[in-house]
């Protein structure tokens, strides 16, 4: 996001650089035009006749005048192009900043300082897709799911049991992996703790739904 913002405020210093030279430019043409006007007066005095010298000036100062025009409504287009891109250009700094302020507020009331330096600490720009990418991203999750299994059954050979494949389980569970107790076998005591714990909380829990109102009244104000 920072990069995008660079990159927004180079466009934007092109912009003044061009503007800055198409007023040079102006400055230049009206320059020449005064050194025209300097020169139209020494070819006055060489005229014979005030014929030949009223035709002549005619036809100098209308050429004149339509470059003069021509470079005139060239500038203002130059400065019309101008002020539309500075707009759309402040128009996505307004944007990206808004974006910038409601990810960090996200990050500050959601996820702890520690996991935030984590995260950090493994995710790399890249060039290519404009984008951030975490590393090692192949390595978590299901992706580890079919290499663990095979290091499983290459160690220990345990009679497997028939299984219709529409019943094998999607994702992998970490209680598998680490031999703990199914959810089935601790069902019965969570629910029996549960209901305890539900009955003791009732009279103590009070939820905190005026920091939530808060947090979310400052999401929309970012989001305005």
């Amino acid at each position: 996001m920072l990069e995008k913002e660079v990159l927004q405020a180079q466009l934007l210093e092109q912009s003044n650089r061009e503007l800055e030279r198409a007023r040079q430019e102006e400055l230049a043409m009206e320059t020449r035009f005064r050194t025209q006007q300097a020169e139209q007066c020494d070819i006055e005095e060489q005229y014979s006749t005030l014929q030949e010298e009223a035709q002549g000036m005619s036809k100098r100062l209308k050429k004149v005048w339509t470059q003069y025009m021509q470079a005139k409504a060239e500038l203002k287009d130059i400065e019309v192009d101008h002020q539309r891109e500075m707009e759309a250009l402040l128009e996505s700094v307004r944007q990206l900043q808004r974006e910038l302020l409601y990810s960090m507020l996200v990050i500050d009331q959601f996820i702890p300082e520690e996991r935030v330096r984590y995260i950090e600490k493994f995710v790399h720009w890249n060039e290519e897709i404009g984008d951030w990418q975490l590393r090692c991203i192949a390595y978590a999750g299901n992706n580890i799911r079919e290499h663990r299994n095979m290091i499983h059954s290459s160690t220990v050979n345990f009679p497997q049991k028939s299984q219709d494949p529409q019943m094998k389980p999607l994702f992998l569970s970490y209680a598998d992996v680490l031999g703990l107790p199914s959810t089935s076998t601790v069902s019965s005591s969570a629910s029996s703790a549960s209901t305890s714990f539900s009955a003791s909380v009732k009279t103590n829990f009070r939820p905190k739904s005026a920091a939530k109102d808060r947090n979310a009244a400052r999401i929309r104000a970012l989001l305005e």
